[in-house]
């Protein structure tokens, strides 16, 4: 899964090359399910480049302040490099 999701937010940044926008934060929808060891829903947080100089770079998600969409479904952990 951790190859694929890597590949996956690969193809993000190289779509947002085409805007002024910084991918900030994202999150797994655990209410979603996992399709080809990608999941089937992830929400995106985007921020103007210009008004993002402020924003934290987390190694780990999710966040403190994430919550699950589904209290009863497993929580999925991301970790970056």
């Amino acid at each position: 899964m951790v190859e694929s999701l890597i590949v996956f937010i690969n193809k993000i940044y190289n779509f947002l090359d085409n805007f002024d926008l910084d991918l900030i934060h994202l999150h797994i929808n655990n209410n979603g399910k996992i399709i080809d060891g990608l999941p089937e829903v992830i929400e995106i947080t985007f921020s103007r480049k210009d008004v993002n100089s402020s924003v934290l770079k987390q190694k780990s998600l999710p966040h403190i302040l994430d919550a699950d969409n589904n209290p009863s479904s497993t929580s999925f952990e991301i970790t970056f490099q």
